[in-house]
């Protein structure tokens, strides 16, 4: 969240999410990975909830 209390981000969170894409990719996993901001605190809102299922759904059925 970007409004979570405490949260202290060292650059932005768009360059963090960055970083974290580069490294996926660096590993093998390009493609592997999303982001998702919002601004609901610390909490992980239902409509981000139906976003992290709809893509794990993706992820999991995709074939080869």
């Amino acid at each position: 969240g970007l409004k979570d209390i405490g949260t202290d981000y060292a650059q932005t969170p768009s360059e963090n999410a960055r970083m974290i894409r580069e490294y996926f990719a660096h590993c093998g996993g390009k493609g592997n990975f999303a982001v998702f901001f919002h601004d609901e605190g610390h909490d992980f809102p239902e409509y981000g909830r139906a976003l992290a299922w709809k893509w794990l759904d993706t992820k999991l059925k995709k074939r080869p």
